[in-house]
């Protein structure tokens, strides 16, 4: 199990540790991922992260064969993914069937999964990247362009806008690409 090697962490870690943590539970869910990335205060560097956050997009599965008449094909998250998040003490949330879970490993460290979809990575990715003053004054400018976050994605005049990539969010906004380290 992840992890074994950490003594109990109380409410700072350093950040070695943290990333060293992240690492190792975004490689044990990579192969049931499209997509996964190591966000939140690890991404931005901080020295003592208070915790780990992951953002991902379930690889999907299709379940029975394709219906005729291009009736809707049902999918489901792979059961994998699930059975490793729910095998850590739930906090709150569901990866399933929600877009965000919180958990808490054997050593005190919380871990935030978020769930995104390939038309919102690139916004979620800025969001859960923070820090949270930093997203804030990325919203204060959506807003001034006529952007809402909706239910985890950009939308303008109710119509989803498709951000696949952090820097596309940047460049809709008509703002300098800032690193991760010094989003303040």
């Amino acid at each position: 199990m992840i992890l074994q090697n950490y003594q109990k962490i109380q409410k700072k870690m350093q950040l070695r540790i943290a990333k060293e943590i992240a690492a190792q539970l975004q490689a044990e869910l990579q192969p049931f991922c499209e997509r996964i990335s190591i966000v939140g205060s690890v991404r931005r560097n901080k020295p003592e992260p208070r915790d780990i956050e992951l953002l991902f997009i379930p690889k999907k599965v299709i379940v029975g064969q394709l219906a005729l008449f291009n009736a809707p094909v049902k999918m489901q998250s792979m059961q994998e993914l699930v059975q490793i998040v729910d095998r850590y003490h739930k906090i709150k949330g569901d990866v399933l069937t929600g877009k965000y879970a919180q958990r808490l490993l054997p050593n005190g460290i919380k871990v935030d999964f978020f769930t995104a979809a390939k038309n919102s990575w690139g916004y979620q990715k800025l969001i859960r990247t923070g820090s949270s003053e930093f997203s804030r004054k990325v919203a204060r400018r959506w807003v001034q362009l006529g952007f809402k976050g909706d239910d985890g994605y950009l939308t303008k005049d109710g119509s989803i806008i498709p951000v696949k990539e952090e820097e596309e969010l940047f460049e809709l906004l008509k703002l300098k690409y800032v690193e991760p380290a010094k989003r303040v």
